[in-house]
């Protein structure tokens, strides 16, 4: 009977599915050659589109469109013989790395982008780099758009370099993008006459960009939105399902004084935003309102565009952010604890034995943040079974352990799976969502005294034993649930309203004084009672 109890809590435990993980793409790397000094290489234009001053009789250089060229087929596109014309191959493959990137597919390479092919200084690289993406509107466009005023130059990419020496960095900023409803047409470009409608921040994240955005995505779209509140829970669900660490969204400026026409509702988007940080763990609200709030050097006369001071104050302030926020810690080379573990498989049924619970001090076993209990290798890897040794701390006899597991600061979306070592059962214990740190309760047998913990995403994990099972074990006997504790001010048993603060605690006592009258637990102190004397049975083979 006891076996079955025992076997029916596991499933009850374990019975959530598994959630998938999602990968994304590694970084691209630099070449030999370069493009430094070439401000700008135009493909074929369509007909109806013109190249606008400076350059309407500007001519491609021959040796600049070699090297573009060259680049194309190095990263894997396919285009005629490298020559020295950019022809409409090659801007087909131009158009493609566009897309993957975010751009308005329109084959023209401005530094910017240049610098992201790596033709204008190396692309960081490497297992342990941070990629992140930045997908804004004509308020964050100001950082590229004076990036390419000085094209000629060696500040053309100023604004990028800000981040691009040490982040995977994807710039995607189009004027007069919206967030999910069809954006508007944007304003002549840099280069060409043509005015293209962006593609918004939702349909991109789900059509080009699906997969591609790596640890983490900075949103400043949303100038041109009447409304942001589904708009939020739409872009927040599909970086969930993406498995994006996390998402930093800049606040809306308002100034009072200033004439922008959407600047009703500003201050709206930004009390949705903060509210939204309650539901999604892993949003973080950067207030670039109250950031450049006096800052009149920074603002163009209409209260949100960027001068050339404010585009490099913008970079710097989402550089300060991600660089304070540990998204190393969410990379390939960085989570390395634990083994890769693929396949799942059926364990062995476990034997019909007769034991019952037998409580110990709890005490930790494994924390794969510090190197005495087990850690140092970062968070536990992606798709990674670290195997756990309980041998020191169990009760004699023990065939199987009661833990409590903990994912600290998930990367992602996913669940660890705590079981004997062997045969990973395809089901889950604990489901955490990104940045949430989220803990439950596991009984597994064991293999030799020991467990595994399996980990869908990259998570630091926590695991402490709190009991066991065992022949001398006590007898579970359930009994009507009652709360003893609400401290929202809800009925329990004893009135402590208002939140805790940090490092305080409350004592409960649910002993046979405090149990006794109400009828939820008759004469015991708890729920496991000692057995009665009686002949110990052998056990069942």
């Amino acid at each position: 009977m006891k076996h079955r109890l025992l076997a029916a809590i596991a499933i009850a435990v374990t019975a959530a599915l598994p959630l998938t993980p999602v990968a994304a793409p590694s970084a691209a790397q630099a070449v030999s050659c370069d493009l430094f000094g070439v401000p700008v290489l135009f493909p074929p234009l369509p007909g109806g589109v013109t190249k606008v001053a400076p350059w309407t009789t500007y001519t491609n250089p021959t040796a600049a469109v070699l090297c573009l060229e060259q680049r194309l087929v190095e990263m894997g596109y396919s285009i005629n013989t490298p020559d020295t014309v950019y022809d409409s191959t090659s801007a087909a493959a131009v158009k493609s790395y566009q897309l993957d990137r975010g751009y308005h597919a329109d084959g023209v390479v401005s530094p910017p982008l240049m610098r992201q092919m790596g033709l204008r200084g190396p692309i960081p690289s490497g297992p342990s780099v941070v990629k992140y993406t930045h997908m804004g509107d004509s308020v964050s466009a100001a950082m590229r758009w004076t990036d390419e005023i000085n094209s000629s130059g060696a500040s053309a990419t100023t604004r990028f370099d800000i981040m691009g020496t040490t982040y995977d960095q994807v710039w995607s900023l189009e004027s007069c993008r919206r967030l999910v409803a069809t954006s508007c047409s944007s304003r002549t470009g840099r280069y060409t006459s043509e005015r293209p409608v962006p593609v918004s921040v939702l349909p991109l994240m789900r059509t080009t960009m699906a997969g591609k955005m790596g640890n983490a995505l900075v949103i400043s779209a949303g100038y041109d939105d009447t409304s942001i509140t589904n708009a939020i829970t739409d872009i927040m669900t599909e970086a969930r399902n993406q498995g994006i660490t996390r998402v930093y969204w800049l606040t809306y400026r308002y100034d009072p004084a200033r004439s922008y026409p959407y600047k009703q509702y500003y201050i709206k988007h930004n009390q949705d935003l903060q509210a939204a940080k309650a539901q999604w763990p892993n949003l973080v609200v950067l207030d670039w309102n109250t950031y450049s709030a006096g800052q009149t050097s920074w603002i163009t006369s209409d209260g949100i565009h960027l001068t050339a001071t404010g585009a490099s104050a913008m970079a710097n302030f989402i550089k300060t952010a991600l660089d304070g926020s540990e998204l190393e810690s969410c990379t390939e080379g960085d989570a390395q604890a634990g083994e890769f573990d693929a396949a799942t498989g059926d364990p062995a049924p476990p034997l019909a034995i007769d034991t019952g619970f037998e409580g110990v001090d709890p005490v930790r076993m494994f924390d794969s943040r510090f190197a005495e209990y087990g850690g140092g290798d970062g968070k536990l890897g992606q798709g990674h079974t670290v195997e756990i040794d309980l041998s020191a701390e169990l009760p004699p006899g023990a065939e199987s352990a009661v833990v409590n597991v903990t994912a600290v600061k998930p990367c992602a979306r996913g669940f660890l799976t705590v079981f004997a070592c062997g045969e990973r059962p395809n089901t889950s214990n604990v489901n955490y969502v990104a940045d949430r740190t989220t803990a439950g309760v596991a009984i597994s047998l064991l293999t030799d005294g020991t467990l595994c913990v399996y980990s869908s995403q990259r998570t630091d994990l926590i695991v402490d034993l709190v009991g066991a099972f065992t022949d001398e074990g006590d007898l579970f006997h359930p009994v009507q649930p009652t709360r003893w504790v609400d401290t929202r001010g809800n009925p329990a048993v004893l009135s402590i309203s208002g939140q805790l603060g940090t490092g305080s605690q409350i004592d409960i006592e649910i002993g046979r004084g405090a149990c006794r009258g109400r009828g939820e637990i008759s004469g015991g102190a708890g729920s496991f009672k000692k057995k009665k004397k009686q002949k110990k049975k052998k056990r069942r083979k």
